[in-house]
């Protein structure tokens, strides 16, 4: 690093930003992934496997209606995941990186 770096370019340049980056990017993509695919499989048995969403479990809810319920219980614990994670792991790690520009 050259002395006409300011502290924000080096901090920038650092391997140390560039591994938070590419560690955020991962628990995000693999979150999004599990989002998506999971949406993906439940519009799959809406358009092709119909039958199995259609029985009722007890009196008025279908397997479809907890499969939705499912999915949206599943985006709420993945937005926590993430929350706990960003919480426990990234934001120390940005206060770190943000104390070297003082």
């Amino acid at each position: 690093m050259s002395n006409h770096e300011t502290k924000e370019q080096q901090i920038l340049n650092s391997d140390e930003f560039k591994k938070l980056v590419i560690q955020r990017w991962k628990v995000s993509l693999s979150l999004t992934a599990v989002m998506i695919l999971s949406y993906i499989g439940f519009l799959y048995l809406l358009a092709y496997q119909k039958d199995l969403l259609k029985p009722y479990i007890s009196g008025k809810f279908t397997v479809g209606i907890i499969f939705a319920l499912g999915l949206i219980i599943l985006a709420w614990a993945l937005t926590g995941i993430y929350v706990y994670w960003a919480n426990k792991f990234y934001n120390p790690q940005v206060d770190q990186l943000k104390n070297k520009l003082k």
